[in-house]
């Protein structure tokens, strides 16, 4: 009987992609992601909090898939760049992972504390700096 391997993590060359849940996460020229596609959602202000991270996947059709509402087309990211900001992309499964903590913590959107709220906002404009957009309107899983 063979043990189930362990999942090997990302290289920095491999490009991850998110999905852009609102037309507000491509920046106004829509060549990169927008700020909004990167914060944490907390526990304290969302019925659906990223308690793993911000969700990324390898694979544009997995995204498709596991998505049941439209959405605006995806923002892609390197995960060197991602890890450079000391941040970690950490795969849960087969093509899938998230934007977590590494070195320095990914904090959640904080609704009041003003120090939580300026590192949030650093590091979602960096990863909004650093991403590309890729906008198409993907309509909803039962109009596909």
């Amino acid at each position: 009987m063979s043990t189930p391997s362990a999942v090997t993590s990302f290289s920095d060359g491999t490009i991850i992609f998110r999905a852009a849940k609102a037309k507000t996460w491509f920046s106004i020229d829509k060549k990169k992601g927008a700020p909004p596609a990167f914060y944490r959602r907390s526990p304290l202000t969302s019925e659906h909090p990223d308690t793993k991270g911000l969700s990324v996947d390898t694979s544009k059709d997995e995204i498709k898939k596991g998505l049941d509402g439209k959405f605006y087309g995806y923002i892609s990211l390197k995960v060197g760049d991602v890890r450079a900001l000391k941040l970690e992309v950490v795969r849960d499964r087969g093509t899938h992972g998230n934007i977590t903590d590494g070195l320095i913590e990914l904090p959640f959107r904080h609704p009041t504390d003003l120090a939580i709220i300026a590192e949030s906002d650093r590091l979602a404009i960096a990863l909004a700096d650093m991403s590309t957009a890729h906008p198409e309107l993907i309509p909803a899983k039962l109009d596909r």
